[in-house]
């Protein structure tokens, strides 16, 4: 059982206010104090009560339409990533190509005993080397095939699609 009356439960509290009056200095300024103690009690319940609404707001249930629109944003984003990848790869799939190209020529000499006149000999005819495709490069712009004596100069207009610039590619 508790010892304490109400008179000495009563003579604490007055004592434990006496002294917290004297650390806090006045009653102003206790009452500032307070004051200060319940906005952060309140700030910190408003968040709380923010955050669970938050989170709801996340979680609820979708419509049929807003599930239909964030599928729609997802495939164009992957569509806009896919693009890019395959964009970063274009260079070295050319380099690629520019090598099949130059290997096809190099069959055709061993076959025919010289190398062809053009690229549409590489393309076309009775038995092609390369298929069509091949005469473009993966920007759509055409192959440049030049054959001086007997060296085959392959080249690929790049990314600017304009030949003789400082983005082509050559084999």
């Amino acid at each position: 059982m508790d010892d304490n009356t109400p008179q000495q439960t009563q003579n604490a509290t007055e004592i434990a206010l006496a002294k917290l009056k004297e650390q806090v200095g006045n009653s102003r300024t206790l009452l500032i104090t307070l004051i200060s103690i319940a906005a952060l009690i309140l700030v910190a319940i408003c968040a709380f009560v923010g955050l669970c609404f938050y989170n709801y707001a996340e979680n609820r249930p979708r419509t049929g339409d807003e599930i239909e629109q964030q599928l729609i944003k997802e495939r164009r984003q992957k569509a806009k990533e896919q693009a890019k990848r395959e964009e970063a790869e274009r260079p070295e799939k050319t380099r690629q190509q520019l090598k099949q190209i130059k290997s096809a020529c190099d069959v055709y000499k061993m076959m025919r005993g010289a190398y062809p006149k053009a690229m549409s000999d590489l393309t076309s005819g009775a038995t092609p080397t390369l298929k069509p495709a091949a005469a473009n490069d993966p920007w759509g712009t055409p192959n440049l095939y030049n054959l001086e004596g007997n060296k085959v100069t392959l080249r690929s207009a790049g990314p600017d699609k304009k030949m003789n610039t400082r983005d082509d590619i050559t084999n």
